[in-house]
């Protein structure tokens, strides 16, 4: 009865260690999809949508600012270029324009709120202009600002020495990115000029909001790629699955043989048999000749050719001289015999 209670209760134990292990296991691979899930549903945001042409950095990895690109602002009236547009950074409402009699192909669009109806961008082949849709807080046009260095004092214009009353504000670069176009804002009075950078404390432009997120994650799954030899997380659900299973089922099978009774099994032990070179050493005796007991036999000096204790009784003689004497003796007693 206590046999069959015993086995009842280690079967249920055993079943509820490995329904936790395989709990704990689920929880750990699944969680994180529930939660990536949990936040996809978040409520939808307020978007626009337009056409726009960019230029998006070609080494995202080992570059992390803003440069130059070859894509020219130039003013309608002179054909002169006022600015580049800086990489990652959005022309909106992006529009094809051709003018047959002079057969000229161009863009027109809209960039940080400027006056933009003298300016123009020459059409290319190699510019792609595609419908973007951006949230409503998501600016697509740069947003930094300047500040000039202590000692430096560049012009706006003739009149005009530029100096940190302004808000100053990045718009572009010059062809070589060694300058910068900027607006300088004071008194509700706004001009603008190509100031080089080495004037200001700035010396970098960071990316788009969404070019910037877009490095951060290919650096994060930079590091995250896996050595030699390393496993590959998260794979697929067959590869949970089958992790799963080749954890829970060992570790259940080990858990089984451990606390498991075995029916019907009674140790037994069979004394073994003592041989005649063992002997029961005592810790006490010093074992030395003149130890008392040391002449005493046990019942491996039992003599089983006669049945009698064989004892070390015979007399001999350390002296050769004493067999001399024996073997003059025993010749004198035969010559006697003789006679």
């Amino acid at each position: 009865m206590r046999k069959n209670l015993f086995d009842k209760t280690a079967t249920i134990l055993v079943m509820a260690i490995v329904l936790a292990v395989i709990i704990a296991m689920a929880l750990l691979i699944y969680l994180p999809a529930f939660t990536a899930y949990a936040e996809g549903e978040e409520a939808e945001v307020e978007t626009v949508t337009t056409t726009c042409l960019t230029v998006s950095p070609t080494d995202l990895e080992h570059n992390a600012y803003a440069g130059t690109t070859g894509v020219a602002v130039k003013d309608l009236n002179t054909d002169e270029t006022v600015f580049y547009l800086p990489q990652s950074y959005f022309l909106t409402n992006v529009e094809y324009q051709r003018i047959a009699r002079f057969n000229f192909e161009y863009y027109t669009f809209s960039y940080a709120g400027l006056d933009t109806s003298k300016w123009y961008v020459e059409y290319s082949e190699n510019l792609t202009v595609q419908t973007v849709t951006f949230a409503v807080d998501e600016n697509p046009f740069p947003d930094v600002r300047l500040t000039l260095k202590e000692d430096a004092a560049p012009n706006l214009d003739e009149e005009t020495v530029l100096t940190n009353e302004y808000t100053i504000k990045f718009l572009g670069f010059n062809e070589t990115g060694e300058s910068y176009y900027v607006s300088a804002t004071k008194d509700a009075v706004t001009k603008y000029a190509m100031i080089e950078k080495s004037a200001f404390v700035e010396n970098a432009i960071p990316y788009q909001a969404r070019t910037q997120a877009e490095r951060e994650e290919l650096l994060r799954a930079i590091a995250s790629e896996p050595k030699a030899g390393d496993i590959v997380p998260n794979t697929s659900k067959t590869l949970r699955i089958i992790l799963i299973v080749g954890i829970c089922v060992p570790a259940a099978l080990i858990v089984l043989l451990l606390f498991k009774p075995t029916k019907g099994a009674r140790r037994t032990s069979v004394p073994r048999e003592r041989r005649r070179d063992e002997f029961d050493y005592d810790d006490a005796r010093s074992y030395r000749r003149d130890d008392r007991d040391y002449d005493r036999r046990d019942e491996r000096d039992y003599d089983r050719r006669d049945d009698r204790y064989y004892r070390d009784d015979r007399d001999y003689r350390d002296d050769r001289r004493d067999y001399r004497d024996d073997r003059d003796r025993d010749r004198r007693e035969f010559r006697d015999d003789r006679r």
